[in-house]
């Protein structure tokens, strides 16, 4: 397969075969055109998956590995994408079919919808529902495959990577000690395919050094439908995190917000080409992990934001969106009428 790239004084424009635009830029002037032709290895890509139907799988393939399995039919009915059965002792994971050169100095933007139903098993000795061990969002420059099974959350040992982990079961000195967990409802940022959270503390906003984790206040195994939105400013080296259980409009504030040099060479490197996906993993504890939407940007452009204001924002110029009033959802729907706020 062929990319064809058009270069202007202003921008680029990517065009796919098959009419599926993975990223457009365009320029008020146009002074000199050249276009050239290369071999489809790594390229600039933003895409989204309203839900994961046959159709949306075939338009933007995804490398499905171990036991996930996709199109899925989810709890609500939708086709997902499934990361684990629930089912003891599995790892599943989904990346990006090709890598993907990431905009200048490693920054991204994505937001994604995921659920966890049917959980049972032995519990972690919390008052969190039965369940499995969570769901890892990840960037790495090795291979689009899967890792561990059981409380490496299918990410442990995930080379020259960053993972986003929504841990759902607490591995400590009772549980199962390898991971030194500080509870069994919480999201932390890791790097390297580890898993470890020793020496992790509450986040306290306005901190926003290494090695902190956010508790939300109810259980991310409650069945609901939660929404992410992970942003990454190459330039500041900062890394937000959102969460909202059940209503799909971005929190004010992250909550949970870390300084990381991701372009360092032990993470991802310079102008890394990643993968992009999901992991899971299930022990002696399981449920169904569901992604039943996912939106990603080869920039820092972050997502739920006004379309006005990331305008404002090109190749990571702030270090934030600027504070707005419309509620936009992943999706581009206006609910500003049903609460929270945005950026």
């Amino acid at each position: 397969m062929k990319t064809v790239i058009k270069l202007n004084d202003f921008g680029f424009s990517f065009l796919l075969d098959g009419g599926f635009v993975r990223r457009a830029s365009t320029a008020i002037l146009t002074t000199s055109i050249a276009v050239l032709t290369l071999p489809l290895a790594a390229c600039a890509q933003s895409f989204i998956y309203t839900n994961f139907s046959s159709t949306s799988l075939a338009s933007n393939p995804l490398k499905i590995n171990g036991n996930a399995k996709a199109p899925m039919t989810g709890a609500e009915g939708s086709p997902v994408l499934r990361l684990t059965f629930a089912q003891n002792a599995q790892a599943g994971s989904a990346f990006s079919l090709k890598a993907i050169q990431l905009g200048r100095s490693a920054s991204f933007s994505t937001a994604f919808a995921f659920q966890m139903t049917r959980g049972g098993g032995i519990s972690d000795g919390t008052a969190n529902p039965l369940g499995g061990d969570g769901i890892v969002f990840v960037l790495n420059t090795v291979a689009n495959n899967v890792g561990s099974w059981g409380g490496g959350v299918g990410y442990q040992g995930v080379a020259h990577s960053v993972g986003i982990k929504f841990d759902t079961w607490m591995d400590n000195a009772n549980q199962f000690p390898q991971n030194s967990d500080p509870n069994g409802n919480f999201v932390a940022v890791y790097t390297n395919g580890s898993t470890q959270t020793a020496g992790y503390r509450p986040y306290s906003p306005g901190d926003k050094s290494r090695n902190q984790y956010y508790t939300p206040a109810t259980s991310m195994k409650n069945g609901h439908i939660w929404y992410a939105w992970i942003d990454y400013n190459g330039q500041t080296h900062e890394l937000d995190v959102s969460l909202s259980d059940g209503v799909d409009v971005r929190p004010a504030n992250p909550q949970l917000s870390e300084t990381i040099d991701l372009n360092a060479s032990s993470i991802l490197g310079s102008s890394p080409n990643v993968y992009a996906g999901f992991t899971s993993g299930t022990g002696m504890a399981y449920d169904n992990n569901d992604i039943l939407n996912w939106r990603f940007n080869d920039t820092y452009q972050p997502i739920g934001v006004p379309s006005y204001a990331n305008k404002l924002l090109p190749d990571a110029s702030q270090d934030r969106p600027p504070r707005l009033g419309t509620n936009i959802n992943n999706f581009g729907k206006d609910v500003s009428g049903e609460g929270g706020s945005h950026y």
